[in-house]
């Protein structure tokens, strides 16, 4: 795909690494297969997709990676999910580790920690819109975000206007971290 791209565009300027899956089990509900399919998609997915066109990004002499990680990664947990919640915080760490080493090549590395989104995944997991939107969890208004709030962060930290920002943790979560 990298090559794809170079041979294409010449150059990678931006990438989003934002698959993930959840397995909704405890640590002692938790099966070595389900943890270890949910680090693989997390956390290898992002490792491999940073070692991926880094070297590209080296080359041209600037990057920006977004990482997507989840309050699950801040907070010690959301839900039921211990592979989860672990592979986010190693997503948090991994973002830090990857921002201090790669910023003298001009390359911001920085991570979104969205809180209750509506998405696919939450739908798939039957958590509804309604469900998401907890009042007693979420202080800010509709209570629960949609997609495009990720988007537009995902758009400020790949885009020139953070230009001097890198190792950032952005927290989209309708202030629910504050409480």
């Amino acid at each position: 795909m990298v090559d794809d791209v170079l041979d294409e565009w010449g150059t990678i300027d931006i990438l989003v690494n934002n698959a993930g899956i959840e397995i909704p089990n405890g640590i002692l509900d938790a099966e070595l297969d389900d943890w270890n399919k949910v680090m693989s998609i997390n956390v290898m997915g992002t490792w491999l997709g940073m070692k991926s066109v880094i070297p590209a990004m080296q080359g041209s002499g600037h990057g920006s990676i977004v990482n997507v990680s989840s309050i699950a990664g801040i907070v010690g947990g959301v839900g039921e999910g211990a592979a989860y919640s672990a592979s986010k915080g190693a997503i948090r760490s991994l973002t830090k580790h990857a921002a201090q080493w790669f910023a003298k090549d001009s390359i911001r590395v920085s991570s979104i920690h969205p809180g209750p989104i509506d998405t696919g995944l939450t739908r798939g997991l039957g958590i509804t819109k309604e469900a998401l939107a907890n009042t007693d969890a979420v202080p800010l208004p509709p209570h629960v975000g949609d997609a495009s709030d990720i988007a537009y962060g995902m758009l400020y930290l790949a885009s020139d206007e953070s230009k001097f920002v890198t190792g950032e943790e952005l927290v989209l979560d309708g202030g629910l971290t504050t409480r």
